[in-house]
C-alpha cells in the first residue's frame, strides 16, 4: 500500500519533525498524565483512528490519496473524541493498552495460538484493572505508556537502533519494521522505559502529596 504514495504529506516534513512531537507529548504524559488525561485519551483515540484509516482507505481510494487523508483525519478525530465522551470506555482502553504493550515482550517466545490467547486476556485483566482502580491505574498506565514514546522518540532522533514507529510500516520508512521488529526490543531500551516510568509515576504521586 505504502508504494502508491510516493508523496505522502507527511513526506514534506523534516524527518525529526514526528519525532520531536511525540517525544513532547510522552514527556507531558509521563509526568502530568493523569492531570492531562482528557487531553491524553482524545491523542490516543486521534492517533489509532488516523493509523486504522491509514491502513485500510487506500483499499477503497486507491487512486486518491487526499482522500485517504481525509478519511483517516475524520476517523482519528471520532475516535478521540468518542473516547472523551465514553470516559469509562477512554479509562478502559488505556488501560488494555499499556498492559499490551508491557506484555508483548514477554509474549515473543510463544506459538501465535498462546500468544494470542494470553495477549487478550492481559489486555481484558488490564482494561478491568484500570476502571476498578481508576486513579492509580491511570498514573501507573500514563507513566508508562508516557516514558515508551518518550524514549522511543529519543532512539528515533538520535538514530539509535531500533529506532522504528509504528508509522513507518505504512510509510515504509528505514526498510518497513514487522511487528516484532517494534516490540522486540534491547534490554536498555526496557530499562530506560522502566526507569522513566517510575521517574513519572513518582511526579505524579508527588504533585499529589504536595496540593494535600
Amino acid at each position: 500500500m505504502a508504494t502508491d504514495f510516493p508523496n505522502l504529506p507527511l513526506d514534506t516534513l523534516p524527518w525529526w519533525a514526528p519525532g520531536a512531537v511525540v517525544l513532547v507529548f510522552g514527556i507531558l504524559t509521563c509526568l502530568h498524565g493523569y492531570k492531562i488525561l482528557k487531553l491524553v485519551l482524545f491523542l490516543l483515540g486521534f492517533v489509532s483512528g488516523s493509523y486504522a484509516g491509514l491502513l485500510y482507505a487506500p483499499l477503497l481510494f486507491p487512486d486518491d490519496p487526499k482522500v485517504v487523508w481525509i478519511t483517516a483525519s475524520v476517523l482519528g478525530l471520532a475516535l478521540g473524541i468518542l473516547m472523551n465522551f465514553f470516559y469509562k470506555a477512554g479509562v478502559f482502553i488505556l488501560g488494555a493498552y499499556v498492559t499490551a504493550v508491557f506484555f508483548l515482550p514477554f509474549l515473543q517466545s510463544l506459538d501465535d495460538i498462546a500468544a494470542i490467547g494470553v495477549l487478550v486476556l492481559t489486555i481484558l485483566v488490564g482494561g478491568f484493572a484500570a476502571l476498578r482502580l481508576e486513579k492509580w491505574t491511570m498514573k501507573v498506565a500514563t507513566a508508562f505508556a508516557g516514558a515508551w514514546h518518550a524514549v522511543q522518540s529519543t532512539f528515533f532522533l538520535f538514530k539509535l537502533s531500533p529506532f522504528l514507529f509504528p508509522w513507518e510500516q505504512i510509510l515504509d520508512k528505514y526498510g518497513g519494521a514487522s511487528l516484532h521488529d517494534i516490540f522486540n526490543r534491547p534490554w536498555y531500551f526496557w530499562t530506560s522505559v522502566l526507569g522513566l516510568s517510575l521517574a513519572g509515576f513518582y511526579s505524579q504521586i508527588k504533585r499529589r502529596r504536595k496540593k494535600a
